[in-house]
């Protein structure tokens, strides 16, 4: 049964955000299909993530603003960006938000010197926009979340603003070439499981309605 994949025990690191998110409807595809498997989950941040899977504590992780190690073999997926705002906000008006419709808005935004935010600010700077530096936060879904009180607006995954659709938060597309590059990585010096690379084909398979056509 391990050798088919049907059972046998998988561990996954994972961003915070994931945990709660995206990642429970895919185990859930997942186990399904395998009752015999077992499962654990264990968020954090990207360090430790790389860290775990590393020395091979884990069998895989989902991370972003990964590079490259020569002890991990990887696949990076773009997912496309959207821009969140309360239900009622007046952006809602527009069919796609451009970064000059940002001026003046209060925005929770990754923390500032990551890769997402640096992106994020070159893509404001460009069209005479500065962020108001209201909330910094690592996780999509904790701004969706904070959107959801009527706090900010902000520029997420559209996968993490797909989770909130219906629960006061409304999103729409976001015209500037910006992508949450997000990565699977595994231990390149083993031989990954069938379990794990079915769990992996599975997981690219979900984000295929999310993938943006063009890389940033």
């Amino acid at each position: 049964n391990i050798q088919s994949g049907t059972s046998g025990h998988l561990k996954v690191a994972c961003l915070p955000g994931f945990s709660t998110s995206h990642l429970p409807g895919v185990i859930a595809e997942f186990l399904t299909a395998r009752p015999d498997a077992t499962v654990t989950i264990e968020p954090d941040r990207p360090e430790r993530i790389l860290d775990w899977v590393i020395g091979e504590q884990y069998d895989c992780g989902i991370t972003d603003g990964f590079r490259s190690h020569h002890a991990l073999d990887s696949k990076t997926i773009p997912i496309r960006c959207v821009c969140v705002f309360p239900d009622g906000h007046h952006l809602e008006n527009k069919k796609i938000i451009h970064p000059a419709d940002l001026a003046g808005e209060r925005i929770a935004h990754d923390l500032v010197g990551s890769e997402f935010h640096l992106r994020l600010r070159d893509v404001l700077d460009s069209a005479g926009v500065t962020i108001d530096s209201f909330i910094e936060t690592r996780q999509f879904t904790c701004a969706c979340e904070l959107v959801a009180k009527g706090l900010c607006v902000s520029v997420v995954s559209e996968l993490d603003a797909h989770q909130y659709a219906g629960r006061g938060v409304s999103f729409r597309p976001f015209s500037a070439n910006l992508t949450h590059q997000l990565s699977l990585v595994w231990p390149s010096h083993k031989s990954a499981s069938i379990l794990t690379l079915e769990f992996l084909s599975l997981f690219e398979k979900s984000l295929q309605a999310f993938t943006a056509h063009d890389h940033s």
